[in-house]
């Protein structure tokens, strides 16, 4: 931003600074006018009180009036400046056109960070730069080590009007180097600043070439006692075909992301290092908050996560303390782009909003339970009903010209989220209610779940039956369900079961081997109540799912003792004894079901697996590959997610164990679920949907 109010602004005609060419000190730009024309001098002053002026400018009195004022500032500069590329370039010599674009460091959401940005300029005018450094393809023969451009310093940093809101800046650059120099493979760039910037891009204009790009969005921390970040050209090799001038920088990056194993992460960090599950507890909180370990042990084997390396817990050192979100690492490169983060948060303050009326209510009546299903559907919106906007009355963005509407996502999503019915106080009502407000009673709908709902990765195939379980008979009982053909032959469209099987009509949501071992942990803690459930399916002559039984089991009282098991079908009669116990025990089932869907496909088989491969990417996968091309979009905001889901939904009091029936042992039964059933060639496609 400019520093007028500082002192330090040459005149209103000032247009930069820059460094000095052929010696070090600070360099101003003096705009006069010729003929009416405004050209720009060249201003160089000493960079120490000792040293001599160096080339002034011409003897007009605004020259004098600028000089005298670098003269003042000039005391304060670093004589280790950087020096600007020559203007002079001819016989073997040739220009390269670059534009320099970053995001200056944010405060919070749109913001920018207008103390870091004036750190920043001080820091610039002392003489400490970011610069930018070309390396060719090629190896220089005398040295064997890849041709470099000098470095070059960004200009105009200072003079930047920079805005509230973040926003873009370009910087043009030029860079000298000899014509057989090439399209450079990679940038160094280094960062003098001690605030970051975000590099959103970098491009090269290159004579008798097509126009370079960079592999960037990337945050650029201070690299005083680092090399420098190195950015690769937007072009994939494989190990082998990697030029020579890249080989080097290509494994230094795949080091740099490695780490050593050490020390504590901090946020400047781009280490992608590995570690067990051992921050869900908070047993220095409270002992009743110990979780055990998720992951390098047999009982709970589990996928890695980010290490963080936070001190040991006084509790125990094989857990890690936890000290807040902030302290939950990731590379900062990981974390949600402004654009996402302002989504985030403004879908955030929307939900807290909805979830307004149901907490006024529970404070006042001091109940925290819904007595009735009217109670729940009093949450949404009415049907048909679209309030727009966020208190009623502001406008549709339609409405408001493009050149009118403000820069700030967060406020425009929080008033008007894309393809949402926005309502202040209420959640949106759900699209099947639209329909028949109904029909989330219905037994249609309740099959229909298991394959349109939110988890339909966990109905398979019947392949035997009676169907079976794979626990030890020895510990569990009998492992033959109660569902026999007696249950469901009536329902079968006049086929024999035999002849469903055959004709592969039948299929089941089995989640009784994955409750079982739990059940008499989760019903021995307070307002938490179980069964492990099986629900049986056919598929009928219309091809929608038919739900044929329900089995609700308990354990045995002792090991290899008897089950208690009951089987309960779709009533024939609509008596409302009948009807409530039917509904009760598809309420059982669907409750697993949802957790299932939380902890074990979601969060367990998708987001859990795919850190560990975005860890193992970073740290054996250089850039430049073409995998990592291919993959990086699939892994974009992964890792922000699960670092808030280990800080607030999967640790110990947080909203899995708060919202849902396994309470406790929400994430043992999703560590033990993965054991049993997940392996890398059996969940991809198509394996998994043949094998169910």
């Amino acid at each position: 931003m400019l520093l007028s109010k500082a002192g330090v602004a040459l005149t209103s005609a000032a247009s930069g600074l820059q460094a000095g060419e052929g010696r070090n000190g600070l360099v101003g730009r003096d705009g006069v006018r010729e003929s009416g024309v405004k050209r720009v001098k060249v201003v160089q002053v000493r960079a120490n009180a000792g040293d001599g002026a160096g080339r002034s400018s011409s003897s007009s009195s605004s020259g004098s009036a600028a000089t005298s004022i670098f003269n003042r500032v000039g005391s304060f500069l670093n004589r280790d400046r950087v020096e600007q590329q020559g203007a002079e370039v001819g016989g073997d010599k040739v220009v390269y056109k670059g534009t320099f674009t970053i995001m200056k460091k944010l405060a919070m959401l749109d913001l920018m960070d207008r103390g870091a940005d004036l750190q920043d300029d001080a820091t610039e005018l002392m003489g400490k730069r970011v610069t930018v450094q070309l390396v060719s393809t090629e190896v220089d023969r005398d040295t064997g080590k890849a041709l470099v451009s000098r470095e070059t310093a960004v200009e105009g940093w200072v003079a930047v009007n920079d805005k509230l809101a973040a926003q873009d800046i370009s910087f043009p650059m030029d860079f000298v180097v000899p014509k057989g120099f090439g399209v450079p493979g990679a940038i160094i760039v280094k960062n003098q600043h001690p605030n970051e910037f975000l590099l959103v891009s970098f491009s090269l204009a290159i004579p008798d070439a097509d126009e370079a790009h960079y592999l960037t969005n990337s945050w650029v921390y201070n690299t005083a006692n680092t090399e420098g970040r190195i950015f690769f050209q937007n072009k994939a090799y494989l190990p082998g075909d990697t030029p020579d001038g890249m080989k080097e920088l290509r494994e230094k990056e795949l080091q740099d992301h490695r780490g050593d194993g050490t020390g504590e992460r901090k946020a400047s960090d781009r280490i992608y290092d590995y570690d067990v599950y051992n921050d869900l507890g908070k047993p220095d909180e409270d002992p009743a908050l110990e979780r055990p370990n998720l992951g390098g042990n047999a009982e709970y084997p589990y996928p890695r996560r980010c290490r963080t390396g936070r001190p040991p817990s006084k509790f125990n050192p094989a857990y890690e303390s936890r000290k807040g979100i902030a302290t939950f690492y990731i590379p900062r490169d990981e974390c949600f782009e402004r654009a996402k983060m302002s989504d985030f948060k403004a879908d955030g303050m929307r939900s807290k909003g909805h979830a307004l009326t149901s907490k006024v209510k529970s404070l006042l009546t001091k109940k925290k339970d819904f007595e009735s299903i009217a109670a729940i559907k009093e949450l949404y919106a009415p049907k048909g009903k679209d309030l727009g906007g966020m208190n009623n009355v502001l406008p549709e963005m339609s409405d408001i010209p493009k050149s009118e509407q403000q820069p700030l996502i967060f406020l425009e999503e929080l008033i008007n989220p894309d393809g949402e019915r926005n309502t202040p106080l209420k959640y949106p009502l759900p699209m099947i209610l639209h329909v028949d407000e109904n029909a989330w009673q219905t037994n249609e709908q309740f099959a229909r779940e298991f394959l349109a709902g939110l988890n339909p990765v966990m109905i398979s195939l019947v392949k035997e039956f009676p169907l079976k379980s794979a626990l030890d008979p020895k510990e569990f009982g009998d492992p033959t369900s109660a569902i026999t053909a007696h249950h469901i032959e009536g329902a079968l469209e006049g086929f024999s079961v035999e002849e469903a099987l055959s004709k592969k009509k039948l299929f089941v949501a089995d989640y009784h081997d994955a409750y079982l071992p739990f059940v008499e942990r989760i019903n021995a803690q307070k307002d938490a109540k179980t069964y492990a459930t099986r629900a049986l399916f056919f598929l009928s002559s219309d091809e929608t799912l038919k739900v044929l039984a329900l089995e609700l089991v308990l354990p045995p009282t002792s090991p290899g003792g008897e089950k208690i098991s009951k089987v309960f079908t779709p009533p024939k009669d609509y008596s409302a004894a009948k009807m409530y116990l039917w509904q009760c025990a598809r309420a059982h089932v669907a409750n697993n079901d949802i957790v299932a869907h939380q902890v074990f496909s979601h969060f367990s088989k998708c987001h859990a697996v795919t850190e560990a491969l975005i860890i193992a990417t970073n740290r054996q996968l250089s850039k430049l590959h073409p995998i990592h091309h291919l993959m990086a979009p699939h892994f974009k905001s992964t890792l922000e997610i699960n670092r808030g889901a280990r800080a607030r939904l999967i640790p110990a009091g947080g909203v899995i164990e708060a919202s849902f029936t396994p309470r406790a042992y929400s994430m043992r039964m999703a560590a033990a679920n993965y054991r049993d059933t997940w392996t890398f060639d059996s969940q991809a496609l198509p394996n998994d949907l043949i094998a169910r």
